[in-house]
């Protein structure tokens, strides 16, 4: 990859993931070591394709809507989505609780899609929010295959975003438990009072590709969380493996 290319995708990663996707040209010259000059020259070749432009007011930089709407049309389009959007939707219509699809990045748990906002249940999260994979229970799914190298940096990642992470032993603990039940759960460890559940949905060969979750304020979700929830959960993940590469058992997980 040439190095102005790579430098150009830096500088729109590090605007996306700024406080309001927004940043100076100071801030993003210390945030990834570059020479003010070159950053100025990087950000008018985006701003030039459309994907950057710059506040009149503070004269800051911030991402257009044209990367958010290739970025949807890339999820609708994506076969795990439309296959599991029928899933999902059944999941909300039987337990009222918000239904969210996740895929791993790097260290953290990304939300490919939600459904939420119907009745009495409150949205949490949002389309392409982003938690420590080591803290949210569809995280811990996506990460609960991964080597004990992965692991050990997913952690440090954890403690570096949220200081009362767990310790490394009863985090590794945590995720060979998942491993085994093939189920993560979350008690309020990102956002106070919000309860979580979660199941993997895997590829043709037993590789974890997304987590399947549910999620609510713990009132709601202490009334509806049961075995026959779980059942749900699972076999839902398995629907969506199923429709997509077949009914052979590739991994008995739980």
């Amino acid at each position: 990859m040439s190095k102005s290319l790579q430098d150009g995708i830096r500088v729109f990663e590090a605007i996306a993931t700024s406080p309001g996707s927004r940043s100076s040209i100071s801030r993003l010259s210390n945030k990834l070591s570059l020479n003010p000059s070159k950053t100025h020259r990087l950000l008018l070749v985006l701003r030039q394709l459309g994907y950057v432009e710059q506040e009149k007011k503070s004269g800051h930089y911030r991402l257009t809507s044209r990367a958010w709407i290739l970025s949807c049309r890339s999820v609708t389009e994506n076969h795990i989505f439309t296959i599991a959007i029928g899933r999902m939707n059944d999941l909300y219509d039987s337990f009222k609780l918000n239904v969210h699809l996740s895929v791993l990045d790097g260290f953290d748990s990304v939300y490919m899609y939600i459904i939420s906002g119907k009745d009495r249940v409150e949205n949490y999260s949002q389309v392409a929010g982003r938690n420590p994979a080591g803290l949210s229970a569809t995280g811990k799914v996506l990460i609960s295959r991964n080597s004990v190298q992965y692991l050990e940096e997913c952690h440090a990642h954890s403690l570096n975003s949220y200081k009362n992470s767990p310790g490394w032993r009863e985090f590794y603990e945590e995720i060979v438990r998942v491993r085994e039940e093939g189920l993560a759960y979350n008690y309020g460890t990102l956002r106070e009072n919000v309860w979580g559940v979660a199941a993997p949905v895997f590829d043709g060969a037993g590789r974890v590709i997304a987590a399947l979750g549910l999620s609510g304020h713990r009132s709601s979700y202490g009334e509806a969380i049961s075995s026959d929830l779980k059942d749900h959960l699972r076999q839902a993940a398995i629907s969506i493996k199923n429709d997509i590469y077949g009914s052979q058992l590739t991994s008995v997980w739980f």
